[in-house]
């Protein structure tokens, strides 16, 4: 067993000791993260922070201290449950309330520097807040004020009795009322249509019968509701009770300030006491169970946390932790660290994550938390194809199809939860957000009638409420909703305290009071990063809005979201037209709404609008110089558009900011430099990035295509499991993998792991078209015939299929099929400038030159930057005889692309060509200066020998060309023609038939035949 030495700041050494005995020291406050620790006996010294995550054991302190006594007292009288009536406990006689402030109270203290920056801020944001401070003060005599808060608390804890009483077990699909077995068949017929299957890579699951959720009841329709004006009125009276204070109290009004949740990797005890753990187990279950309230959840992670050190194989613990800590994820300070060690723990639990509904719900918020949505949409289908789902489950999936465009399948499931009764607090959010989006003002305020009957202290459904009171303009409303709100928020994350402070500005504009809504917008800021507060921010500093047009922005960015969802939804099924067209509504509804505009930009991107989108962005950056969005997606379009120039000035300037710390500007800058083939930046860039941002699987990818591309096949197939891992669904990684597994092993092994990807996607072109050019590369000819035609007479015509035909149509070399599919994938995409220049070097190398010639002035319209491009344009009028057209238009290239050897070789041979020799070698030595292992250049060069009769020194150049291009057939003709030109005609005659080895169909062939003749 490992023994460690600690090394204090005092420079005592405590040791050797185990490792959970300095985590005792740490939570007794000895120890810190700055100690050293060295593994006894010889170790070299390190943080202590390298071994052990401290950096809030002093924050659980507390908290664990209190239910470590609570658990000593009722040890006798404990028993292992079974827990079967899950949501239908008392409160216990212990006070859990005591156990909150007390934690409550440490964590403030402990964050009591990282608070400090918050504090500073309080002032600017309090200053003269009277309309806000009438809220919070009320004229009480001074010796009632200790009565009514007592008063208070106990109305408050009345309230959250009676909802854990009538608290149902949602996961429990006995206590549905809604008949979702229709739903759910309904997501297993698509999953079936979609081949999603049961199996798992490694695992194949047994697929269970499906029992129906419960008979459907419907809803008594002349139940009559309780006005929402009482409730709210009732809720007023309630919650105002504790902003009660003395009339001549000299305390100022203090900003909230946020709490971060604190999501570890649990690390088992050396002496674990599985006893314990279930007791910790339990105590976190009726935490979690008390309800949706912030806090609450906080304590259950930190129970469940203690649960799984004293017993980490308790996979009850563990799917309960999983989905706490995923809840929670979005509000962590460091969401990569902290995403990090979740998707450890998910990994871990893997082998039966769709036997747990706990455990895949919170596989789902994991991926939703981290925006794949598209990965968590996956999950749910295969669960539910096994499982039955819960009603939270489904708020996930109603989420996720919502984001990925999916519309109609949302509207379907949104009905279905509808229906249900009672509904989980996040039904109730989901079905907001989808009604909002909707603009159904009246069934929002129908389903926030409900939803505070159910959920009365629910700081969402208020932040739902100050919503519609600021689409109606509804001051005296939205005042009342704040003053509730604030009272639920004294443990809340910063996003909530961003939204919070974010209504507050809304109520000041609504005052027209801009100072003060600007004041509270930069506040809500700096709590948290959001386009859409940076939008309103900008409207009110740079035109002095009213609230009117605020108000009106808010309710257009809503539509212009709904605008963009669809475009994403399009894009996602390749039919750019019709996503080009949404996202133009998007900006149209909402042109200061940055999100819109990138989006836009994006999709112009991708249909090779390349100016249109640059200027759109470069102006967008204008509006928002440090929103980072805008200035990533800037530097993305000129990296896309090969405008290294402007996109080294670029990141030039955004060096200068904050913006460099962030993990985008690693990846953007990767990008660049892979661009820019300079791969060893990239590498470098690329893992920067991963460190800053371990959960983007694209930094994978690409970091694996890179090794790939250098052969480093054993790295790029380790680095790209990772993003598989991250994201199993996306076709591109598992296609890279297989090529891995082609170099690595063989064919057949790459084919049998397409064949059991194909199972599960037999609509996909780009697996079945993989498998093709396997079965050609292996010479199973007859196979991949049968499978290209398999592809050519599928219905599904998408741009993907057509650029596996050209792909198969090139190895093939049957360039006119080429040139075929290529003109029908335009059709599709007229944008797709790769596929454009492709045809017009096909046409171009087939002698077309007018047909050629139209294809790159196509590309030209769209991105007159592009690579080569004027290199094609300009030799195509050197070969018609235009060359002082030539000659302009290399020119243009190479002002361009002054990096690129092509353009200098293009102007070498223009010289050549008018025998102006001493420039056409000024050309070649540039470009060999360029790129030293230029073939071309070396040819051009030995060329120019030869004619100035220089043989020897023109075969040595010839020689290290076909070294470097050793299939080029051209050079050995020259090298034969050097050598007839010395008198060696053995050496001839040798390099000559090597040519017509490699050249059968050449047009030299009958002079070469004739030279050969003579020299023997």
């Amino acid at each position: 067993m490992i023994k460690y030495r600690v090394k204090l700041k005092s420079s005592r050494i405590i040791g050797p000791i185990l490792r959970p005995q300095i985590f005792e020291l740490a939570q007794k406050g000895y120890i810190d993260e700055d100690d050293l620790y060295q593994e006894f006996p010889a170790g070299d010294w390190k943080k202590i922070s390298e071994i052990l995550d401290l950096s809030s054991i002093k924050d659980e302190a507390t908290f664990v201290k209190k239910i470590e006594s609570d658990f000593k007292e009722n040890k006798e009288k404990y028993i292992d449950p079974s827990f079967p009536q899950e949501f239908s406990f008392k409160r216990e006689e212990t006070s859990e309330e005591d156990i909150d402030k007390e934690k409550v109270e440490n964590k403030a203290d402990i964050k009591e520097e990282a608070s400090k920056p918050v504090e500073e801020l309080d002032k600017t944001v309090v200053t003269n807040k009277k309309e806000l401070e009438s809220i919070d003060k009320t004229i009480v005599n001074p010796k009632a004020q200790d009565f009514f808060k007592k008063l208070e608390e106990e109305k408050k804890d009345e309230v959250i009795k009676k909802e854990i009483e009538q608290r149902v077990d949602y996961e429990n699909d006995k206590t549905q009322l809604a008949d979702i077995n229709e739903l759910k068949q309904e997501i297993i017929k698509k999953a079936k249509e979609n081949e999603l299957g049961l199996k798992n890579e490694e695992d194949v699951l047994n697929t269970k019968s499906t029992e129906a959720l419960s008979e459907e009841i419907p809803v008594n329709e002349n139940k009559k509701r309780k006005s929402k004006n009482l409730i709210y009125f009732l809720l007023i009276v309630l919650l105002g009770l504790i902003f009660l204070d003395e009339e001549k109290s000299e305390k100022k009004d203090i900003a909230l300030k946020p709490y971060y949740p604190d999501i570890k990797f649990p690390v088992e005890f050396e002496n674990p006491d599985k006893e314990k753990g279930r007791f910790y187990f339990e105590k976190g279950k009726n935490e979690y169970l008390k309800g949706y309230q912030f806090e609450f959840k906080i304590n259950a992670l930190a129970l469940f946390l203690k649960s799984l050190e004293n017993d980490f194989e308790n996979k009850d613990a563990m799917s309960y932790y999983i989905m706490t800590a995923s809840e929670l994820l979005i509000h962590a300070k460091d969401i990569h660290s902290a995403g990090s060690k979740l998707f450890k723990l998910i990994e871990i639990s893997r082998s039966h994550l769709y036997s747990n509904v706990n455990l895949v719900t919170g596989a789902a918020y994991f991926y939703k938390n981290i925006d794949k949505c598209d990965a968590a949409i996956n999950l749910i289908e295969k669960y539910i194809t096994i499982e039955n789902p819960s009603l939270k489950l489904f708020s996930i999936f109603l989420h996720c199809l919502i984001k990925e465009g999916d519309f109609s399948r949302a509207r379907r499931v949104y009905d279905k939860l509808t229906q249900s009764r009672p509904k989980p607090i996040e039904v109730y959010v989901e079905l907001l957000s989808f009604d909002f989006l909707n603009d159904e003002y009246a069934k929002i305020e129908k389903v926030l009638t409900e939803a505070f009957k159910d959920y009365p202290l629910s700081p969402k459904l208020f932040f739902y409420k100050a919503k519609l009171d600021t689409y109606r303009e509804d001051k005296a409303e939205l005042l009342k909703t704040l003053k509730s709100l604030k009272s639920l928020l004294k443990v809340s994350p910063a996003m909530t305290l961003s939204r919070y402070y974010e209504y507050e500005g809304l109520y000041y504009a609504l005052e027209k009071q801009n100072k003060k809504a600007v004041e509270s917008f930069q506040y809500a800021l700096q709590l948290y990063d959001s386009p859409e507060l940076r939008a309103r921010l900008a409207t009110l500093e740079t035109t002095q809005a009213d609230f009117q047009e605020v108000t009106n922005a808010l309710i257009l960015e809503s539509k212009s979201i709904d605008f963009m969802n669809k475009a994403k939804a399009a894009l996602e099924k390749s039919n750019l037209d019709t996503a080009l067209n949404f996202a133009i509504n998007a900006v149209d509804i909402s042109p200061n709404y940055s999100p819109a505009q990138i989006l836009l930009s994006q999709i112009q991107v991708k249909k090779g609008f390349f100016e249109l989108a640059i200027k759109s962005l470069e102006e967008n950056v204008k509006k928002h110089p440090v929103d980072p969005s805008s200035n990533f997606a800037l530097l993305d379009a000129y990296t896309k558009a090969f405008k290294f120039n402007k996109a080294r000035n670029h990141i030039a300037a955004i060096s200068n900011t904050k913006l460099k710390e962030s993990s985008s500007y690693a990846k953007k800058l990767a990008d660049f430099f892979y661009a820019s083939k300079d791969y060893l930046q990239a590498i470098s860039w690329y893992t920067k990035a991963i460190d800053l941002e371990p959960l983007d699987d694209l930094n994978y990818y690409k970091l694996s295509q890179i090794f790939f591309y250098k052969k480093d096949f054993k790295k790029s197939k380790s680095v790209l499991r990772r993003a598989i891992d991250l994201n199993p669904s996306e076709t591109s990684y598992r296609l890279l993998f297989s090529k891995n597994i082609y170099e690595m092993e063989s064919s057949e092994a790459a084919l049998g792991y397409l064949r059991s990807l194909s199972q599960k996607n037999q609509d996909s072109p780009e697996i079945q078209g993989q498998i093709a050019i396997y079965y050609f590369r292996s010479g199973q000819l007859t196979k991949f015939e049968a499978q290209k035609k398999k592809l050519e007479a599928s219905t599904n015509k998408t741009e993907r299929l057509y650029e596996f035909l050209i792909q198969a149509s090139l190895i093939d070399e049957k360039f006119d099929q080429v040139v075929e599919y290529g003109k029908k994938l335009l059709a599709i995409n007229p944008g797709n400038l790769e596929t454009r220049m492709l045809l017009g070097r096909i046409l171009f190398e087939q002698s077309k030159f007018k047909e050629s010639l139209e294809e790159f002035k196509e590309v030209k319209l769209r991105l007159p930057t592009y690579p080569k491009l004027l290199y094609y344009i300009s030799k195509i009028y050197l070969l018609t005889g235009d060359v002082d057209k030539a000659i302009e238009i290399a020119n243009k290239e190479l002002k361009s692309n002054p990096n690129l050897e092509s353009t200098y070789i293009l102007l070498g041979d223009i010289y050549r060509e008018q025998d102006k020799f001493t420039k056409a070698q000024e050309y070649y030595k540039e470009a060999q200066k360029k790129n030293p292992n230029s073939a071309e250049a070396l040819l051009g060069l030995a060329f120019i020998s030869s004619k100035k009769n220089q043989y020897e020194v023109a075969l040595d150049l010839y020689k290290k060309a076909a070294s470097i291009d050793i299939e080029n057939p051209r050079i050995h003709k020259y090298i034969g023609d050097t050598y007839r030109n010395l008198g060696q005609g053995k050496l001839a005659i040798e390099s000559y038939k090597v040519y017509l080895e490699l050249a059968p169909e050449s047009k030299y062939r009958k002079e070469i035949e004739n030279y050969i003749k003579i020299l023997q």
